[in-house]
């Protein structure tokens, strides 16, 4: 019950987090460096995957 109410949230706009920066996982050194920053405005979050159809196939 706790998640639907906060996927509600979400969903709607309600509750969001502000990201300071995305980094490819080949860069996690870099994003700790930029976590351990006292004035970070937001997250810092990695990014999976392909980054475009280029690097799919």
């Amino acid at each position: 019950e706790v998640y639907q109410k906060l996927g509600d949230l979400v969903a709607d706009g309600s509750l969001s987090a502000a990201v300071e920066q995305v980094y490819p996982l080949d860069q996690f050194k870099e994003a700790f460096k930029q976590s351990l920053q006292s004035n970070r405005s937001g997250k810092i979050l990695f990014k999976f995957g392909a980054t475009d159809e280029t690097d799919r196939g």
